[in-house]
């Protein structure tokens, strides 16, 4: 077993080269060769700690806040989110929902609070937002709606497939009806939730179903117009939306 010895590794140090006499206690003759390998700047200077995961080695509380948190990249998608037809009302809450800042339970958990967690709208499961938004019963039954309202067949269980259904061929009315479907099905779940949790009134699927045609059938007749095929028109009438053709040349 090695000592411990309380001291700096300055203390060896002379002229810029180890100097093992100098230690309190002896050191093995195979960490000195090791040692002696070690390049000693000229240019010495006085002790600081190093974070290794900048390039400078320096520590600011940004670059904590950015190591701790979870790194979600969705390149793009404020052209989604802040459409003019969109309310910022229900945009602001998928943009939060985004950034991981939304009070969800796992998101109390990470600044520290200790509190008991369950899904208030399945209670079968942790509360997270992967969990609330993708996997819920409540969530999987609107998300399969949708699919069905916009002959979407894959399943929606993440963020992936979300962009899916943005990236879908689509002009005008269907692509803002696209994006206002999606956000408001993100509202209407944490609606759903905040009114099991706060208010103790149980959620109704249809009610939230005949909210969300509401939204979006004002969404997409404030949309810009179309250049439609078959599949867009019948996608906007199943959302008794007013078809704007665009003007005759």
């Amino acid at each position: 077993m090695i000592a411990l010895v309380d001291h700096k590794v300055s203390y060896i140090i002379t002229n810029v080269d180890w100097d093992f006499s100098l230690s309190s206690s002896p050191i093995p003759l195979l960490l000195q060769q090791r040692t002696r390998k070690v390049y000693i700047p000229h240019d010495l200077k006085a002790h600081t700690r190093v974070w290794i995961h900048s390039s400078n080695g320096e520590c600011t509380p940004k670059m904590c806040y950015d190591f701790k948190r979870p790194c979600v990249i969705l390149l793009g998608w404020w052209r989604c989110i802040g459409s003019k037809a969109i309310p910022p009302s229900k945009s602001c809450m998928v943009w939060k929902l985004i950034h991981n800042t939304i009070p969800s339970n796992d998101q109390w958990k990470r600044r520290g609070f200790t509190l008991p967690s369950r899904c208030d709208l399945c209670n079968e499961d942790e509360e997270t937002s992967h969990h609330l938004f993708f996997h819920c019963k409540y969530a999987s039954w609107l998300w399969a709606w949708v699919g069905s309202m916009f002959w979407f067949h894959d399943s929606i269980h993440c963020w992936e497939d979300v962009k899916k259904i943005f990236s879908k061929k689509a002009s005008g009315q269907c692509r803002v009806l696209h994006y206002a479907t999606v956000i408001s099905v993100f509202n209407a779940i944490w609606q759903a939730r905040n009114k099991v949790r706060f208010q103790n009134i149980g959620f109704i699927f249809s009610y939230s179903i005949s909210c969300i045609l509401d939204v979006v059938s004002i969404d997409g007749n404030n949309a810009d117009e179309s250049y439609l095929d078959m599949q867009d028109f019948m996608i906007l009438k199943s959302f008794h939306i007013s078809i704007r053709p665009p003007k005759a040349p």
